[in-house]
């Protein structure tokens, strides 16, 4: 394994590839992603790959959002992780 793991850009918690699967692994928070078959190593790239600003942008997210949670919330959480 050539490329360095980010962590994980929903927890921060460290994550493990598994080069059998071809797929990357959270322990922190159980995200997972899955590379190509015809593509060794494709996991990691694509697991890497992400916007600079998402940790940010999750991190406005669950600060609008303190205490229990209604369905409209939970609609409105959707719509906003969709648009980072």
């Amino acid at each position: 394994m050539a490329e360095k793991l980010l962590p994980c850009p929903f927890c921060g918690s460290d994550v493990k590839y598994n080069e059998k699967l071809e797929a990357v692994f959270c322990h922190g928070c159980d995200a997972m992603r899955t590379g190509y078959k015809h593509k060794r190593g494709s996991a990691i790239s694509e697991w890497n790959r992400r916007s600079p600003d998402l940790r940010a942008g999750i991190d406005n997210i669950i600060e609008d959002f303190s205490g229990p949670l209604t369905g409209e919330d939970a609609v409105d959480i959707v719509d906003r992780l969709q648009q980072l």
